[in-house]
């Protein structure tokens, strides 16, 4: 059965340790990401920034978009009322900032979670899985893109953009190689606890968490795999040894 696999570095806490003994993960308000900028673009900024560049019938025909009276604020509230569940593809063994700036300084951990195509196409709890896009004008460039293909059905209009707001980041996130789950609401979400497959616990992690965090996933019926980062033959970099 295929499978996505994605990377959660987290901070130890109650949260976490309860979020692993009930099987489930968070998904997250717009409000609560830590750019302010992340699912909440200027639309009509981009779109005029988009007819300017543009210029004559071009820039004349995507400028008439802004003619949408309150159709942007609306979207706007409605994405922001989505849940999203923010993860990485891979955990790079030279990528030491994601330990640093989600997983408390090497405190932390990092969960492998891997997900079938069942789970992630199903419809009435999933919206879509999306990598994150890194440019400083991907939503202004977008609409230049679309000025070409005018007119497109609404429902084409609405999907595209929502995408494009959904996952849309500044090039310094670069090194985070985002990758995101939509749901229609935030919160927690019940998975199969066999969905997670690996817990690797940062350098500086105590004995003592990683006691908490293995006698929680001895109880399931999957096997979880439980490694230790340890300091790697380069200068900066880690290896991952199983405990």
């Amino acid at each position: 059965m295929d499978v996505y696999r994605f990377y959660k570095y987290r901070i130890i806490n109650s949260r976490l340790l309860n979020s692993l003994e009930d099987g489930t993960i968070y998904f997250s308000h717009q409000k609560d990401l830590n750019d302010p900028f992340d699912c909440e673009l200027d639309i009509e900024k981009a779109i005029s920034n988009a007819a300017d560049d543009l210029g004559g019938d071009e820039g004349e025909t995507i400028r008439q978009l802004l003619n949408k009276d309150g159709e942007f604020e609306r979207f706007q509230a409605n994405v922001n009322e989505l849940g999203i569940f923010s993860a990485c593809f891979e955990m790079d063994e030279n990528q030491t900032l994601l330990w640093a700036h989600y997983a408390n300084d090497h405190k932390g951990l990092c969960v492998l979670y891997e997900m079938p195509m069942a789970f992630l196409d199903d419809e009435n709890n999933i919206l879509g899985v999306s990598e994150v896009t890194y440019d400083q004008d991907s939503l202004t460039e977008w609409f230049k893109a679309l000025a070409l293909k005018l007119p497109v059905s609404h429902y084409y209009f609405i999907t595209e953009l929502l995408k494009r707001v959904l996952t849309a980041k500044s090039p310094p996130w670069r090194y985070e190689r985002e990758v995101r789950i939509i749901r229609p609401t935030a919160g927690p979400f019940k998975i199969d606890k066999s969905f997670i497959r690996q817990i690797c616990f940062g350098l500086q992690a105590s004995d003592e968490d990683i006691g908490k965090f293995r006698y929680i996933v001895d109880k399931y019926e999957s096997q979880v795999g439980l490694y230790k980062a340890i300091r790697g033959k380069k200068d900066f970099g880690i290896e991952f040894k199983e405990i």
